[in-house]
């Protein structure tokens, strides 16, 4: 409220002084200049308008850019046919392989795992150390503890060695799986890794276990960080999500079935399940609600600006009246009337443009800046808003112009 009262009172004081300052003689001869200072201003006026539309075109062209590459980056997992849904007591942890094998036996339901993190969820951070290295090298990693068949229901790929072996019961003890980054962060080779012994820090004490997998780096977190260095071992019982990846042929019955199965696996809680993909989108929230931010702005600059732009073709057009009636009168045509108008506000729209851009890259360049993984900045979005901008002046003051250029030059020069 006091920002609309400021601008209004500001608004009409500039109006105010100019009309008060006129001689009343001169203005009843219909002598008043406009004077330079005023086309000046009018003109920086039309400019900043124009920059600061450009500069919301370009904004929004960015972000929508970015948020589609987010959306559409291969993330290492498959995240459309998988289900999860949340395990809550001690009790159903305890009975989680139950659970699975009830799971499995739907035909609709190919594969199942139970970890206690998924993507889009906040992973635990673990110290650790190589056997073989100084005691001081110790490294810190995110760590997940999954159950069999992780990696096949996420549709991680496995770059080297093997996953976690039901057949090999020493696996839930001292089995290791490290990613891509964990390996560099080691400063091993993939095939060095294999077989290398790492100590997880727990309560001063060392727990080693053997590195027997690769898997190819994934992302489990955001595109706004790099991927992480990640440790997983063998641990059901400590899950706190189970991962159902489903067959889309017949969705709903499947997906009825699961509500069937887990509401007698945790009767005492509501049933709540998500598609990890969906899950995984939330991350990325505050990017939509930004790029419906910036459309709504950039949609009320173009308007306002385009108002002080009718308004300024509708002014400069009556005080040139009777110029045009006597141009035309010597054969000017009314193409070459129209643009002899709207000349001018095309040219202050090019110098909008010219200057808004390079701010527009300062700005977004430091915006996409908060993201690991960010789109080139687009080309297009700054010749798009240009022409755009263009286009638009083009057509506000195309009508003003035109009708200014067809007035019968007779009543054109008898206007004053």
């Amino acid at each position: 409220l006091g920002i609309a009262l400021v601008c209004g009172v500001l608004a009409g004081l500039y109006p105010a002084f100019v009309l008060s300052a006129f001689e009343p003689v001169t203005v009843m001869k219909g002598q008043v200049s406009r004077g330079a200072k005023s086309g000046r201003l009018r003109s920086v006026l039309v400019v900043a308008q124009f920059a600061v539309s450009v500069t919301l075109l370009i904004g929004t062209a960015v972000v929508y850019q970015q948020l589609q590459h987010m959306q559409s980056s291969r993330l290492g997992f498959q995240g459309d046919q998988v289900v999860t849904v949340p395990v809550i007591s001690d009790a159903a942890r305890g009975a989680v392989n139950t659970f699975l094998q009830t799971l499995l036996a739907h035909p609709g339901i190919e594969e199942v795992a139970a970890a206690d993190f998924l993507p889009g969820r906040t992973a635990n951070t673990t110290s650790f150390r190589p056997v073989d290295a100084p005691p001081e090298d110790v490294y810190v990693l995110a760590a997940g503890r999954v159950s069999h068949d992780y990696l096949e229901t996420l549709g991680v790929a496995l770059v080297a060695g093997r996953t976690f072996d039901p057949a090999q019961p020493t696996d839930s003890t001292g089995a290791m799986l490290l990613n891509e980054a964990a390996v560099s962060e080691f400063g091993w080779t993939v095939e060095e890794a294999l077989g290398r012994q790492v100590g997880q820090i727990e309560l001063d004490a060392l727990v080693v276990r053997t590195v027997v997998g690769v898997v190819e780096d994934f992302h489990f977190e955001s595109l706004h960080t790099r991927i992480r260095p990640l440790a997983l071992d063998l641990d059901a019982y400590a899950a706190r999500h189970v991962a159902v990846q489903v067959r889309p042929d017949d969705l709903p019955a499947t997906l009825a079935h699961l509500e069937t199965a887990w509401t007698a696996f945790e009767p005492g809680y509501p049933y709540s399940s998500v598609f990890l993909d969906e899950d995984f989108q939330r991350f990325y929230a505050q990017e939509r609600r930004l790029g419906q931010v910036f459309l709504a702005f950039t949609l009320l600059a173009v308007f306002v600006a385009c108002l002080g732009l009718f308004g300024l073709a509708s002014f400069l057009a009556q005080q040139r009246t009777k110029e045009i009636g006597v141009r035309k009168v010597l054969g000017a045509s009314v193409p070459s009337l129209v643009q002899l108008l709207a000349g001018e506000f095309t040219r202050l729209v090019v110098i909008a443009a010219l200057l808004a851009m390079p701010v527009a890259y300062l700005l977004m360049r430091q915006w996409l800046q908060r993201f690991a993984y960010a789109t080139p900045m687009p080309w297009w979005a700054f010749v798009g808003a240009g022409l755009a901008a263009l286009l638009v002046a083009a057509l506000t003051v195309s009508y003003q112009s035109i009708r200014t250029a067809t007035t019968d030059p007779v009543k054109a020069l008898r206007y004053e």
